[in-house]
């Protein structure tokens, strides 16, 4: 990020807690300033994970908070029977050890599977919810239009982030050069509001940012 950016959004945080109870607030402020600095967007998931994670940092640093940013982390499993590893997209560990996970999807309009793609996000949200004795959770979508969020053809998309409880579908997985269709369940904890952010902007990349309490 921008020297001058980071200036800025340091003042606004400046002796406030930042995560988790500001959490929300600032990821939203730092992923504005970003994608003013990125006017063609990111060009895949991992460099918005990067860049995002990278002006965490650089905040950090500027306010003396003492953030540690951690790629891939591997969370303790919440079924002591189960032996899966649960990866997060991004924790940060703050100086008194407590843990806030970041989990993020970034998908362009280009790519296909609308509903699928949803529900991988759901089975993010899902998981935070199972890990939030261990860290607080936030659930970021990004994407580089407006085909999630304003309806339309891809209605059966877009509706399924407002939901609560389980989730049955049969769902398009496109792999390769075939298309599949696979069987896809997901349960949520909570309810969720559709709150896209920018407002008004059509047409162009929007984001939902959860909080997972």
């Amino acid at each position: 990020m921008k020297s001058e950016n980071v200036e800025q959004l340091a003042n606004l945080f400046k002796d406030r807690m930042i995560f988790p109870d500001n959490g929300r607030e600032f990821l939203n402020t730092i992923i504005k300033y970003l994608l003013q600095e990125h006017e063609n967007g990111f060009g895949c998931e991992k460099e918005f994970q990067f860049e995002l994670a990278w002006a965490i940092r650089q905040i950090s640093d500027m306010l003396n908070l003492g953030y540690r940013v951690y790629f891939e982390y591997v969370a303790k499993n919440a079924y002591p029977t189960s032996k899966k590893r649960n990866y997060i997209d991004l924790a940060i560990e703050d100086q008194n050890k407590q843990l806030t996970f970041i989990e993020l999807k970034h998908k362009l309009t280009r790519q296909a599977a609308y509903p699928y793609n949803v529900y991988l996000f759901l089975k993010d949200v899902a998981r935070l919810e199972t890990l939030k004795k261990q860290a607080h959770g936030f659930a970021v979508f990004l994407t580089d239009g407006d085909r999630y969020s304003s309806g339309g053809e891809n209605s059966n998309a877009w509706s399924d982030f407002c939901l609560k409880g389980k989730l049955e579908k049969q769902l398009r997985r496109y792999k390769g050069h075939y298309d599949k269709y696979k069987p896809c369940q997901v349960e949520l904890t909570n309810e969720y509001d559709c709150d896209w952010e920018p407002k008004g902007q059509q047409g162009k990349a929007q984001y939902l940012i959860w909080d997972i309490k």
